[in-house]
Formats: C-alpha cells, structure tokens, sequence
C-alpha cells in the first residue's frame, strides 16, 4: 500500500491501518472468516463511490492569470470530493519561441509550483519550446534497448525474414514511432530516423559495416 494517497469516505488511512500491526491484522482475519462462514458481506464493504479522474490532467491557459482560476476551480472540485491536489507532482510549462522562458507563478494552498522546461505526458516528452527532438531521442534509445534485449531472435538465420520483419514491427517500430502524428518534423529530424532505421535494417540483416554496402 501506497503513502500519502487520499482516505476514503471512511476516512482511514493507510497510515492508520499500517500503525495497528498485529492487532490490525487479528480483527480483519476475523472479519474474513467471519464472511467466509457466513457467506454474508457487511453491507459496508458492499457500498462503493467511483470518482473518474484523469490518470495526468492537463490545463491549459493563454496566460498566469485564466491557468491560476482553472487551477483553483479543479481544487475546489476536488475538495468536494475529499481529494487535494499535489503540489509536489504539479508543474508549470510555459511553451515559447524565444530562448528565454518568461516566469510563470502558479500556487496551490499558497505553494508556489516548480516550472519545468520538460516533462513526460502518456509517455510522451513535451519541450517547452514546442520542439520533438528530445522525444525522437528518448524514442530512439528505448527502440535500440528492446532491440539488444531481442537480439537472439531479430537476428537469428534460422528464422525466416518475414517473421523476424514482424517482430521488429512488433516490439521495436511501435516503440520507435510512438505519437509521431505530433512530432514537428524537418529534415534534419527526417535523415536521423532515416539512419536510425538504417541502423536496425543492417542489424537485421546481419550486415556489418565492414561489408562495405550501402544502404540501397
């Protein structure tokens, strides 16, 4: 069990249950032999409240001001429903062309958030100045880990090539060209895929770079 989570319309936390041990431990031993003789569930443990949030909400504003209102109605939403909001795991981004990036002051409970340059969305890397090169990178690097972790048989000549093509597609294109329907493409971004799937292709292949062929 997870610390600092939020308590339930009970109000116990895991903290809580943790703090009784052994005692803890006797009473829900009861309670389950209890259930297991009987066949009868109390009908507290039969009630349950659903709330559907976001695994990672993101708000989005065109200045400090409307981001902090958006801010403080999602806290007051979540206090009606016994939540808070995290200021340890909320950050700030400011996406800009210019090189500097402007101050962008946001508070939770009068906690002032941190401002990042980067983070991580649904597996995505999101820049603060709009750009995908540090995505295709991280994309790049994960494919080539799952390509050594699969080597044996990406590479194997007993396994025909189809098959073998099928399986890089699989587990090493897929990660490779996750999300690339957002990417900000250019040319210099189009030659390094070009090479990184090069790179796969002669490995696949089995063709040094010794052998002295090109790539057509």
């Amino acid at each position: 069990m997870k610390h600092g989570k939020a308590t339930g319309p009970d109000n116990i936390s895991v903290e809580l249950i943790e703090a009784l041990e052994d005692f803890g431990i006797g009473k829900v031993t009861h309670l389950l032999n209890e259930i297991y003789d009987t066949g009868q569930i109390p009908t507290d443990l039969s009630k349950s409240i659903f709330i559907a949030l976001p695994k990672k909400p993101v708000l989005i504003a065109e200045n400090k001001e409307d981001l902090q209102k958006l801010l403080n109605i999602v806290g007051e939403e979540s206090r009606k429903k016994r939540l808070e909001l995290n200021s340890k795991k909320t950050e700030v981004m400011v996406i800009r062309r210019r090189q500097e990036s402007p101050k962008c002051d946001i508070f939770i409970n009068e906690v002032k958030l941190k401002q990042t340059e980067k983070f991580k969305y649904l597996g995505t890397i999101i820049s603060n100045n709009g750009k995908t090169n540090r995505e295709i990178s991280a994309r790049t690097a994960q494919a080539k880990i799952n390509f050594q972790k699969m080597k044996t048989i990406l590479t194997n000549k007993h396994i025909s090539i189809e098959t073998r093509k099928r399986a890089f597609q699989c587990y090493i294109e897929s990660v490779l060209i996750y999300g690339c329907e957002a990417w900000a493409m250019s040319k210099q971004i189009q030659n390094k895929l070009e090479a990184t799937e090069m790179w796969f292709l002669r490995r696949l292949l089995q063709i040094p770079w010794t052998a002295k062929k090109t790539n057509e």
